[in-house]
């Protein structure tokens, strides 16, 4: 390489141009590859592209492990951010990836410890609160996470995500009363809340209100949301003399899920890693 080339490109060499168009077209596994080379290469040294091939490294694992955690590939995810925290540990995104990615393999206590990290840095996180709070929810800190979302109330009483994962989580504590008020205090805001229309009917369900019940089933029903538990809720609850206990059985599955993260990193529940 010419002696004006190196100036005009810093002093890049082919195994640093090489790292780079792998990352620039996306072939992270390439580009780690030849940035672990410069940093073997240049071990025990202080070299401009040493600490870039650092850097773009863990940008590259951070990357690698985004396209994992959309692959529904957790685990493998939870190591790219591991290890792209190594150069970036103040990374309050990463942080909130791995909780995610933690809550979702049913690590919550990892989970917590990393939301935790986020509002240390975030404190006004709200999203990072709901995290936090479903996380908890998960591992059986009710008390917990209901003084989280509690809280956030306080700051942002319209808003509706927050009322209804504060129905969700008093659900566990069997305040179904309570609950109840919290589901519609998100209608309230958000009219077309689906899922608050859904759990409001598998609610009355276990408290033997079947009419109510099924008005809100058919709500949700002439909403066009077919989910299959509703579907069969709906068929259950429209026969003469109701089966009370597949009816109970029912609405405790829904309304009792494990709390994950989804991929577009908005909380929602799925049956997954239900309990």
């Amino acid at each position: 390489m010419s002696f004006l080339k190196r100036l005009f490109t810093l002093g890049a060499d082919d195994i640093y141009n090489h790292g780079m168009c792998h990352y620039n077209n996306c072939r992270y596994r390439e580009a780690i590859e030849e940035f672990d080379r410069i940093i073997q290469r240049d071990r025990g040294k202080s070299r401009l592209h040493k600490e870039l091939a650092i850097f773009y490294r863990s940008q590259a694992y951070r990357n690698y492990g985004i396209i994992h955690m959309h692959e529904g590939r957790f685990e493998e995810a939870i190591t790219d951010f591991t290890i792209a925290l190594d150069a970036i540990p103040g990374s309050t995104i990463l942080h909130s990836y791995l909780g995610t990615c933690y809550n979702n393999v049913g690590r919550f206590n990892n989970a917590i410890a990393e939301f935790e990290k986020v509002l240390n840095d975030k404190a006004n996180d709200l999203q990072s609160r709901i995290r936090l709070a479903l996380s908890l929810r998960n591992q059986g800190l009710y008390d917990r996470a209901i003084e989280v979302l509690e809280s956030a109330i306080k700051s942002n009483p319209r808003h509706a995500d927050l009322h209804y994962f504060l129905g969700i989580v008093l659900c566990n504590k069997n305040d179904y009363m309570e609950a109840i008020n919290e589901f519609n205090r998100a209608l309230e805001i958000n009219s077309n809340y689906l899922d608050a229309i859904s759990k409001l009917g598998f609610l009355y369900i276990l408290i033997e209100d079947y009419a109510k019940a099924l008005e809100f089933i058919d709500r949700i029903i002439g909403m066009s949301f077919r989910d299959e538990a509703v579907l069969k809720a709906q068929r259950l609850l429209r026969v003469a003399q109701p089966e009370r206990q597949a009816l109970a059985d029912l609405a405790k599955r829904e309304l009792f899920k494990a709390a994950i993260i989804s991929l577009s990193l908005a909380p929602f529940t799925s049956a997954d890693i239900s309990r």
